[in-house]
C-alpha cells in the first residue's frame, strides 16, 4: 500500500516529460491518448490532485493511469514502468544497501509536488503564470551581462524579472485565490497582510523540467549583498536544470547553485544545480545519474568543499562514481571563472 500511495504521488508533470507529452507550461494541450484525434487543447494536467483529463474523451485518472494509457501497460506493468524511473524514491520491499541513508537524501519531490492534502506544495500553473507576467527587463539583462551570461543562455533558461509586485498580487489573487497562493509558497503574510514573496525588481528563475515550472528562485539584480536570493516559503526546492539529465552528453557538472549552472551553459557544458552547500539530493534524480559520469564543482571555500565531499560519498553510496573538482583557473566558484575568461578575452 505504502509502495502504491509513493508510485501515486510522483508529480504528475514529472511523469509526463517522462512519457515525452508535449504540453503548454500551464499544463494544457492537445490529447496524446491513444485513439484519440485532438486538435483542441482538450488535455490538462491537474496539478492540485496530481491527476489529468481529457475534457474530450473524457479519459482520466492518476500517474499510473496515464502511463497505462499511454504505454498500452496493464495495471502491473505501469507500476514497474513508475518504479523503475522513479524506483529509488519508491518502497519496493526489499533493503537495498547501496541507497543513499536518508542523511543525504531529501524527502522525495513526489511528496513535495503534490497537493493532494493542506501541506506546501508546488504548482506548475501558478508559477507558470507567473514567470509569464515576469519579462526580463534592461536592469536584469544588463547585470546578468556583467556576470558573463549570454542573451542565448537567457532564453535558454527562461530568465525573467518580477515587475510590480503589488500588481503581481492583485492579478494572482483574482485568478487563483489566496489559499492556493500561500499553499505554493509565493504568498506569504507580512505585516500590512499578504505579500508576494518575490521583490520587485528581482531576476526569476525557474527550475524547469519539460514544460513545467516546478519551482522559482528570485535573485537580485545588482550586487548588493543584503536579502540576495528569495524562494518560495518553506517550500523544498528540486534540483535546477533537470533537463539537463536528458541531454545525450555522458557527463553532467553538479554545482551549488543557479548562477553556476548558467555558467555552465555559458561554457558548453550540461550541469545540475542544488541550492545551498547543504542541500540534498532527490531519489528520482540519483537513478537518472546512473548513467553518466558525474563531477561534483563545489564553490572554493570550506562550505563548497564540504558540499562536494558530502554529494560525492551520498553518489557513491548509492552506486555512482562521482569525482570532485574544484573550479579551475583558481576562482572561486564556476561564474567566477567565466567572468575571467570573459575578461582575459576582451
Amino acid at each position: 500500500m505504502a509502495d502504491l500511495d509513493a508510485l501515486k504521488a510522483i508529480p504528475i508533470a514529472t511523469v509526463a516529460a517522462g512519457l515525452k507529452i508535449r504540453l503548454l507550461t500551464n499544463g494544457r494541450g492537445r490529447c496524446p491518448l491513444p485513439g484519440h484525434e485532438d486538435h483542441n487543447p482538450s488535455f490538462a494536467l491537474r496539478f492540485t490532485t496530481n491527476s489529468f483529463r481529457c475534457f474530450a474523451c473524457g479519459r482520466h485518472g492518476s500517474v499510473i493511469d496515464l502511463v497505462m494509457e499511454i504505454e498500452r501497460l496493464d495495471f502491473t506493468g505501469a507500476c514497474r514502468w513508475l518504479r523503475e524511473r522513479f524506483g529509488d524514491g519508491v518502497a519496493d520491499g526489499r533493503s537495498n544497501p547501496r541507497r543513499m541513508s536518508s542523511r543525504h537524501l531529501s524527502r522525495s519531490s513526489s511528496r513535495r509536488f503534490t497537493a493532494a492534502d493542506t501541506e506546501l506544495a508546488a504548482d506548475p500553473e501558478v508559477f507558470g503564470w507567473l514567470l509569464a507576467q515576469s519579462p526580463l527587463q534592461v536592469s536584469g539583462r544588463s547585470y546578468l551581462a556583467l556576470r558573463g551570461i549570454s542573451d542565448g543562455t537567457i532564453s535558454r533558461f527562461r530568465v525573467g524579472q518580477i515587475g510590480d509586485r503589488a500588481s503581481h498580487l492583485r492579478e494572482a489573487y483574482a485568478l487563483f485565490g489566496g489559499e492556493r497562493l500561500k499553499r505554493c509558497g509565493i504568498v506569504a503574510e507580512g505585516r500590512f497582510g499578504p505579500r508576494l514573496v518575490f521583490p520587485s525588481g528581482y531576476l526569476l528563475f525557474p527550475f524547469l523540467e519539460g514544460s513545467a515550472v516546478l519551482y522559482l528562485q528570485a535573485r537580485r539584480a545588482d550586487n548588493g549583498v543584503e536579502h540576495r536570493w528569495f524562494c518560495p516559503a518553506k517550500l523544498p526546492p528540486p534540483a535546477y536544470n533537470l533537463d539537463a539529465l536528458a541531454s545525450a552528453s555522458r557527463s553532467i557538472l553538479i554545482c551549488e547553485g543557479v548562477t553556476d549552472v548558467l555558467s555552465a551553459g555559458e561554457m558548453g557544458k550540461d550541469a545540475l544545480g542544488l541550492l545551498g552547500a547543504n542541500s540534498h539530493i532527490d531519489p528520482a534524480v540519483v537513478a537518472k545519474l546512473k548513467r553518466l559520469n558525474v563531477i561534483v564543482i563545489g564553490d572554493a571555500d570550506a562550505p563548497g568543499q564540504k558540499f562536494a565531499r558530502t554529494l560525492v560519498d551520498a553518489l557513491g553510496a548509492s552506486g555512482i562514481t562521482a569525482v570532485s573538482r574544484l573550479p579551475p583557473g583558481g576562482a572561486n566558484d564556476l561564474n567566477a571563472y567565466l567572468q575571467l575568461r570573459r575578461s582575459e578575452a576582451a
